[in-house]
């Protein structure tokens, strides 16, 4: 079996992107690519490098933000760690809503 091989079983078995994989072990999206294209010399310093990495990582998963895109509420707070600031989020917008409805148009506020 060649590191190629290898490289493939790993990428099937983990979920793992190329690129993401290239960023994990040398922090260079285009390395496993530019190695499976042949732009890069697969030494043995790298094909080392590579099996090492995949060695001490074989459960390594991805975490996708693409697929969990965060969500920011109406005043951008960042509520995909914490759903529940949704609703601290409305509430508090609908507060600052009312007090600028009331300033603006104090006479259809009853102000």
């Amino acid at each position: 079996m060649t590191i190629f091989d290898e490289i493939r079983a790993y990428l099937a078995k983990s979920g793992i992107t190329q690129s993401d994989l290239g960023r994990a072990i040398n922090d260079d999206r285009g390395f496993i690519t530019k190695l499976f294209n042949q732009q890069l010399r697969m030494t043995p310093e790298r094909e080392t490098m590579i099996r090492r990495w995949m060695f001490h990582n074989p459960d390594y998963r991805v975490m996708r933000i693409a697929a969990a895109k965060r969500e920011r509420s109406g005043s951008g707070i960042d509520v995909s760690a914490n759903p529940d600031l949704w609703d601290k989020d409305a509430t508090i917008a609908s507060a600052m809503l009312l007090a600028a409805l009331r300033q603006h148009h104090p006479a259809r506020c009853g102000a």
